[in-house]
């Protein structure tokens, strides 16, 4: 099963939405804490069932940065998650928990909001089973130990859209000889061609490759730059035209 392409584009625009805040249509809301801040979007579809989408930001300031660094495993619900991102969470939890209302959730994020969509997914799914239609994550770095990654692979790793555009870095932390794993289904958006689903790691490689000479050739620093949402918006657009769903 191939990720839907219109919710993957409409999930990229609330997570950048969330970044900036400004613009955003009355009907949309807002949770913010010190340490999390997400989007709330009512999406009514063709069957008139309000999905209601929730987007997390990623780092945008000192204190994301407090929470990114709090890089050792915390246990919770029987397994172990990261420490910053798992504090963040619990900052809305509630809040988002005792709001449910809709039937659907859309849940998605970048970066660190990508770590927090996949709690914040886990914990929907958790108190309601199938509420959650789809995750979609971008540039989403490693959340727990291999038991999270179990657990979560067993409610919602079918519905999970892991969006990895080229060489990335933050994709690929906190490194899996500390302990962590990652959970759900990985679109590779590579640095050629058209993006493949959950590929393997030589393939990757071959990726790294070509990237690191297109980069070295063009004096760009892409560990970083492939991160940005706005690098995320633009590939999901291109890496769809390329597939041609």
């Amino acid at each position: 099963m191939n990720p839907d392409i219109a919710q993957a584009r409409a999930c990229a625009q609330a997570s950048a939405d969330v970044y900036s805040l400004s613009g955003r249509a009355p009907k949309d809301s807002l949770i913010e804490t010190q340490l999390a801040h997400v989007l709330i979007r009512d999406i009514t579809g063709p069957d008139q069932v309000v999905t209601k989408l929730l987007a997390f930001r990623g780092t945008a300031n000192p204190l994301d940065f407090v929470t990114d660094f709090r890089i050792w495993l915390k246990p919770a619900n029987g397994f172990r998650v990261h420490a910053g991102f798992l504090t963040a969470w619990q900052s809305v939890e509630n809040r988002i928990l005792d709001g449910m209302g809709a039937s659907r959730y859309l849940v998605t994020g970048h970066s660190l909001g990508g770590a927090l969509a996949a709690l914040c997914a886990l914990a929907i799914e958790s108190r309601v089973p199938n509420a959650v239609t789809a995750v979609h994550t971008f540039g989403q770095p490693r959340v727990g130990n291999l038991t999270f990654a179990l657990v979560y692979r067993a409610a919602l790793s079918e519905r999970t859209w892991r969006w990895v555009n080229e060489e990335d870095v933050v994709a690929r932390l906190p490194g899996r000889l500390s302990g962590y794993c990652h959970a759900g289904q990985e679109v590779f958006m590579p640095s050629m061609g058209p993006w493949r689903l959950n590929p393997p790691l030589w393939f990757k490689l071959a990726s790294d490759l070509v990237g690191a000479y297109r980069e070295w050739r063009d004096g760009r620093i892409a560990l970083l730059a492939d991160h940005h949402i706005a690098a995320y918006q633009a590939k999901v657009v291109d890496t769809v035209q390329k597939n041609s769903i």
